[in-house]
């Protein structure tokens, strides 16, 4: 079964986050965080996460698909919950969509390549409420990929892994 990998670098350490990238077999990091210098003196101090990662591991930002929702510091797990749907309707049918009508005619290269979305949060799903934006963006993205897997007749969807 394929699989679309999301990792979250949040208190992890930098060997840890690059052991796990290496161990699922990672060539691309798709940054869907709106700041790409957020929270990231852990790893070389006023360098984009983008420069720490290469040249092991290919680096795209796609800064459109950031959350434009950000729950306020210490919301609850609901409120978190309920901050990342409006994200979802955002990126379905708001003024997200466009940019993820862009991101998708970019699906035959995550096809082809072992993708994984980059975030921070280190869980994106706790109890199974959302704690993280790029969980839903997964989510909709194997969607659209067993879609287009259904039109040609394969019998292995896709499914989110939280590595």
């Amino acid at each position: 079964m394929p699989v679309l990998p999301t990792i979250g670098y949040g208190n992890m350490t930098p060997e840890d986050f690059k052991s796990k990238l290496l161990i699922a077999n990672v060539d691309w990091i798709i940054d869907v965080r709106a700041e790409e210098k957020a929270r990231i003196s852990t790893y070389r101090p006023g360098l984009p996460l983008g420069g720490f990662l290469q040249p092991k591991f290919g680096y795209m930002w796609f800064r459109q698909l950031g959350n434009p929702f950000i729950p306020k510091k210490g919301a609850s797990l609901e409120e978190r919950h309920k901050e990342i749907l409006k994200y979802r309707d955002w990126l379905l049918c708001g003024d997200g969509q466009e940019a993820f009508l862009d991101f998708q005619k970019r699906l035959l290269f995550i096809t082809k390549s072992k993708v994984c979305l980059l975030c921070c949060e280190g869980k994106p799903i706790i109890d199974g409420l959302y704690n993280c934006h790029r969980a839903v963006l997964a989510e909709e993205l194997c969607k659209i990929l067993n879609r287009q897997i259904s039109d040609l007749k394969c019998l292995l969807p896709w499914e989110v892994w939280h590595i």
